[in-house]
C-alpha cells in the first residue's frame, strides 16, 4: 500500500537528536507513513542509526545543504501529503500525523495544512507555544511580518512543489519561508489545524538559533522577491540579531535597516558585493566594467574615482589616522552622496565626531565603533578596513562577495614617508612611484597614515579571522586577485566574475 504521507528529514551530524526524530515518525498511529532521511556524510554515527532503522528510506549522497536534500526527498516521495521534520525535532503525539491527514480530508481544497506546535529545549522539555497564525486567509500578510508556524507543523500536497517549484537552494535557513511566501503569492490555499502537532527544538547548534540574523535577512530577501517590497519587520529582526547592544546601537540599527531596505528595493537582491582593495594589481583596470554593480571601496581611492567619474555603492575608512587625514574629502562625499550614488559610509567615531551635525546625523553615515560592539557581526579582531568592509557587506545581507585588488603585499615604509608618533607615518613629499597602490597619486605630500603592518602579517590575520566568520555565516567569497596574498578564499578569475554578472543580469 502506498503511504498517505511522506516525512522528509535532512540530517548532518545530529546523532544526539536523530533517534528521537526517527522514533517520533516510527511511532505514528492510524496513518500509512514513510520516512525519507538524507545524510550527506555524517561522522557521528548517524549513518549506522539510519541503516539500523527498518522504517527509514535512507539516502547517503552529497548535497549542497538542507534545501537541496529536501528537494531530493520531494522528488522521491510516494505519499500524497509531504511534511518536513528536522533531525532535532519531533511530533507532539503518536496521533499527530493522523490528525494532519484528517485535516486534509476535511479541507479537500487546501494545498497546505499548518498546525500548532511548541518549543522544546535541548533535553526535550516542552516550553512556550510556537507561532501559530489563526487566520489562514491573511497568510501572505502574516509571513511578511514574521513566522506564521514552525516547519515541522506544516504539511502540503505533493502537487504543490510541482506547481510552484522546489525549495530555493540559495537560502540556508529561510528556504521554508520562501516556499510559503511563494505559495501564498501564487494563490495556494492554507488551512489551520487547531491541534498541537510538533515540537521545535531550540539548542545552540541549530543554525536558526546560532545565526538568527541570517534567517531574518533571507526572509527579507524572499519578501522582496515574492511581494514586491522587502519586509521592514524582517529587516529589523536581522539588524536586532546582528548589531550588538551598545551605546548608540538603536540608531545604528535604524541606519543599517535603511541601508538594507535601499539595497533590496533596488531590485537586485542577489547581486554580489565587490570588495575593492587598492593594491597595485588594479593598475589599468577598467572600472567601467563595475558600473551598475555593488562595490565597496575604501580610503584614498576616491582620488581616482573622481578622475574617472565612477563611485562605489559603499565607502569605508576604518584607519583612525587615514580618516582624519582625509576628513574634508570624506565630508564632501557625504554631502554629495545622493548625486554620487554612494549609499552608505562606514567610518570611525573619531572622524564622525569632527563633522558638523548635519553630516553626523546623515542616515548614510554608519559608526563602525558602534557596530563593532561585542557579539555583533563586525566584532572581529584585529581590524583593517578591507576585512571589515567585507563583514559590513555580511551585515547588509550580501550572500556572495568577490575580492578585487586586495593584494596585501605592502612595502612598510616608502620613500618620502617619515615616522611621527607611535606607528603614524607622514608623507613629506609625494612618492614618484608608490609600490602599494594602483595609481600614482593615491598618496600625496601631507597625507598621514599608519604603518601598514605594525605587527607582522596584520592584514592577512585580519582576513583569516574575517574569512572564518564569513564562512560560518554561509557567505560565499572568492578572490579575483591572481597575485593576492589573502589565502582564505578560493581564486577565480575576473572573467568568471563577468560571467557571474551576465548570469544575474542588470
Amino acid at each position: 500500500m502506498l503511504p498517505q504521507l511522506s516525512i522528509i528529514t535532512a540530517s548532518l551530524n545530529q546523532g544526539a537528536y536523530l533517534p528521537g526524530a526517527l522514533a517520533s515518525v516510527a511511532g505514528q498511529r492510524g496513518v500509512a507513513c514513510e520516512h525519507l532521511v538524507f545524510d550527506p556524510g555524517s561522522l557521528d554515527g548517524s549513518r549506522a542509526m539510519l541503516a539500523a532503522a527498518p522504517h527509514v528510506r535512507a539516502f547517503f549522497e552529497k548535497d549542497c545543504g538542507a534545501a537541496e536534500a529536501l528537494n531530493k526527498g520531494m522528488a522521491a516521495a510516494r505519499g500524497e501529503i509531504i511534511g518536513w521534520l528536522d533531525s532535532d525535532d519531533v511530533y507532539a503525539s503518536e496521533e499527530a500525523l493522523a490528525q494532519v491527514c484528517a485535516a486534509f480530508a476535511a479541507h479537500p481544497d487546501a494545498d497546505i495544512i499548518y498546525a500548532r506546535g511548541a518549543w522544546m529545549d535541548a533535553e526535550g522539555a516542552s516550553g512556550a507555544p510556537a507561532p501559530f497564525a489563526p487566520d489562514p486567509s491573511r497568510m501572505l500578510e502574516v509571513l511578511q511580518q514574521g513566522e506564521a508556524f514552525v516547519r515541522p507543523a506544516a504539511f502540503f500536497r505533493r502537487a504543490l512543489p510541482e506547481r510552484i517549484g522546489p525549495l530555493e537552494t540559495r537560502y540556508q535557513s529561510a528556504f521554508d519561508l520562501d516556499f510559503w511566501l511563494r505559495a501564498a503569492a501564487a494563490g495556494a490555499r492554507f488551512a489551520a489545524l487547531d491541534a498541537d502537532v510538533a515540537r521545535k527544538r531550540v539548542h545552540r547548534e541549530a543554525f536558526s538559533q546560532l545565526l538568527p540574523g541570517v534567517r531574518a535577512m533571507e526572509a527579507a530577501r524572499a519578501t522582496r522577491r515574492h511581494c514586491g517590497r522587502a519586509s521592514a519587520a524582517w529587516i529589523a529582526r536581522a539588524a536586532a540579531a546582528d548589531v550588538a547592544d551598545a551605546l548608540g546601537a538603536d540608531e545604528a540599527r535604524t541606519r543599517v535597516c535603511a541601508a538594507v531596505a535601499r539595497r533590496l528595493d533596488r531590485g537586485a537582491p542577489e547581486q554580489p558585493l565587490i570588495v575593492l582593495g587598492n593594491g597595485p594589481s588594479l593598475a589599468g583596470f577598467d572600472f567601467g566594467k563595475l558600473r551598475g554593480r555593488d562595490a565597496i571601496g575604501m580610503n584614498a581611492a576616491y582620488r581616482h574615482w573622481r578622475k574617472i567619474g565612477w563611485r562605489p555603492r559603499y565607502y569605508a575608512c576604518l584607519d583612525d589616522v587615514v580618516g582624519l587625514s582625509h576628513r574634508a574629502e570624506i565630508a564632501d562625499m557625504i554631502e554629495q552622496a545622493e548625486t554620487l550614488g554612494i549609499d552608505a559610509f562606514l567610518l570611525r567615531d573619531n572622524l564622525i565626531s569632527t563633522f558638523p551635525p548635519t553630516l553626523r546625523q546623515s542616515a548614510r553615515v554608519l559608526n563602525f565603533d558602534v557596530l563593532y560592539g561585542a557579539g555583533g557581526v563586525m566584532d572581529c579582531h584585529p581590524i583593517t578596513t578591507g576585512s571589515h568592509a567585507a563583514l559590513f557587506g555580511a551585515l547588509l545581507g550580501y550572500a556572495e562577495m568577490i575580492l578585487l585588488g586586495v593584494d596585501c603585499a605592502y612595502v612598510e615604509t616608502i620613500p618620502g614617508a617619515q615616522l611621527r608618533e607611535g606607528t603614524v607615518l607622514e608623507l613629506v613629499e609625494a612618492p614618484r612611484q608608490n609600490p602599494n597602490y594602483y595609481f600614482e597619486d593615491y598618496q600625496r605630500a601631507g597625507d598621514r597614515y599608519n604603518v601598514p603592518n605594525p605587527v607582522p602579517d596584520l592584514h592577512l590575520d585580519c582576513w583569516r579571522a574575517a574569512g572564518a566568520r564569513l564562512l560560518g555565516r554561509g557567505v560565499s567569497v572568492w578572490n579575483a586577485g591572481e597575485t593576492s596574498r589573502v589565502d582564505v578564499f578560493p581564486y577565480r578569475s575576473f572573467a568568471r566574475l563577468e560571467r557571474r554578472f551576465a548570469e544575474i543580469g542588470a
